[in-house]
């Protein structure tokens, strides 16, 4: 590996580089597949088994909700959780098969920059069937599928936005008409800001045999991957996977020594995090200098 190519042209060289992306796309695309990794990875990587992809309401209203939605709330309205899971990968989608409800508002209560006072935000998801029939189209935008104003995909995501709020107020009681800002995303929307394989949020399921998972290091020498795609889904999946390409490529217990409290950053650079500390806000370069002529910068 000697470098990345851009879609423009431009060549970056590098003598390593780590893919954070989508590992299917990694493989089977940016690499080149069959032409530059062996036969085995190449092949696991086409029948990977991905999660299911998520459908996510974000609506906000203009009143307090009740103390017991500032927890994470998993609601099912049956108690056969493994059917439920079955019958969605099946393509069965009758009835939701659950639903998680949050709200950051009331785990960052105060917050103004989350949500403004004597208003709740709400996140209300569910799991859907893979696949794009369910939206009314054939293919996703990573295939420059221009979906947003097609009416079937326009008219299955506000039939199941609805659902979801249905559900929701099974749980909360009514707020339907607190509403003052509804958005929802789909497994298209995933796949067009991430380019994740059939929009799964929280990418591979199963790679090969027994639960196996892609290694940090590839067949190219030089080339690394991380990512959820790595250890597991979600957050800590992604920080554990990143933290094992950095083990491999530095040779050393990374991982181990962030347990014990290392801080692998120039403490210098690192802003101040008083209660208006707003890490979206610095990452978009808005936040001043401080008196050393730093830029805060979000680690």
């Amino acid at each position: 590996m000697t470098g990345v190519e851009l879609t423009d042209g431009e060549v970056l060289r590098a003598p390593l580089v780590v893919s954070n992306a989508d590992y299917r796309r990694t493989v089977l695309e940016l690499c080149g597949g069959r032409e530059n990794l062996p036969e085995g990875i190449v092949r696991r990587t086409e029948d990977a088994v991905m999660r299911l992809p998520l459908v996510t309401s974000y609506a906000v209203v203009d009143t307090e909700l009740p103390e017991a939605s500032e927890a994470n709330i998993w609601y099912w309205p049956s108690g056969d959780i493994e059917s439920a899971y079955v019958r969605t990968e099946a393509g069965q989608f009758d009835e939701l098969p659950f639903v998680f409800i949050s709200s950051a508002s009331h785990k960052d209560p105060g917050n103004p920059a989350v949500c403004p006072p004597g208003y709740t935000n709400l996140q209300i998801m569910t799991a859907c069937p893979p696949g794009y029939a369910q939206w009314g189209v054939s293919a996703g935008p990573a295939s420059g599928l221009r979906y947003r104003r097609v009416a079937e995909y326009r008219s299955a995501k506000e039939k199941l936005a609805a659902c979801l709020l249905d559900r929701a107020e099974e749980v909360l009681g009514p707020f339907r008409e607190h509403i003052v800002y509804l958005e929802s995303a789909t497994p298209l929307t995933q796949e067009r800001y991430t380019l994740a394989t059939g929009g799964a949020a929280y990418g591979l399921q199963s790679w090969g045999p027994h639960g196996r998972r892609p290694d940090v290091r590839t067949a190219v020498e030089g080339l690394f991957v991380a990512g959820q795609d790595i250890h597991g889904g979600g957050v800590v999946g992604a920080a554990v996977g990143g933290a094992q390409c950095a083990e491999a490529i530095l040779d050393r217990p990374v991982l181990a020594e962030a347990y014990e409290g290392a801080v692998f950053a120039d403490r210098a650079r690192l802003p101040e995090r008083g209660r208006d500390w707003d890490p979206l806000r610095i990452s978009r370069g808005e936040a001043r200098r401080d008196a050393r002529g730093f830029a805060p910068v979000a680690r």
